[in-house]
Parts: structure tokens; C-alpha cells; sequence
């Protein structure tokens, strides 16, 4: 896999809390995609999806309301972790 310069990525996750539908933006400079994984507080991945460059939307609706965690990766290089509230 190529190496990546983690400055050339830009990453844009809205809103927060969702009711459902997940916004993730990606410029990835020389990458051509990425993935998110979804996890619950136990750390079971419950989604895993390509992430392409530019706009990208996830449904989240099948979940149930809660906390969820996120993680973005590149080349197998993980550039983005965090938080996500879902509320229904």
C-alpha cells in the first residue's frame, strides 16, 4: 500500500447527535478511498462501509438511540476516531 501524508486528508463527520442519516466528507489527497467502522460501547463492529473521496452518507436508522464510536482508516492507517450520537 502507498504511504499516506495524513496532512493531505481532510475529514468532515455532521451532525452530531443524527437522528439517522451520518454525513462523512472526505478529501483524501493522493488516497482513492477509505473506511468507517461503527462500533457499540463493547467495541463490536456493527457496520464497516468504503468511504469514497468527497460526500458520503451512512444510515444509521436500523440502530437503536445511543452512543456509538467511529473509526476512519486510509491504507489500513487509522486518521480519525470519535464519538456519535444517535437520537430518535
Amino acid at each position: 500500500l502507498p504511504e499516506i501524508d495524513q496532512r493531505d486528508i481532510e475529514v468532515q463527520i455532521y451532525p452530531n447527535p443524527t437522528q439517522g442519516a451520518l454525513n462523512v466528507v472526505l478529501e483524501l489527497g493522493d488516497a482513492d478511498k477509505g473506511r468507517i467502522e461503527i462500533s457499540n460501547y463493547l467495541g463490536e463492529i456493527l457496520r464497516s462501509e468504503a468511504l469514497f473521496n468527497g460526500a458520503n452518507q451512512l444510515d444509521l436508522k436500523g440502530f437503536r438511540s445511543g452512543m456509538y464510536f467511529f473509526s476512519i482508516t486510509v491504507n489500513d492507517i487509522v486518521i480519525v476516531q470519535g464519538k456519535q450520537v444517535l437520537l430518535k
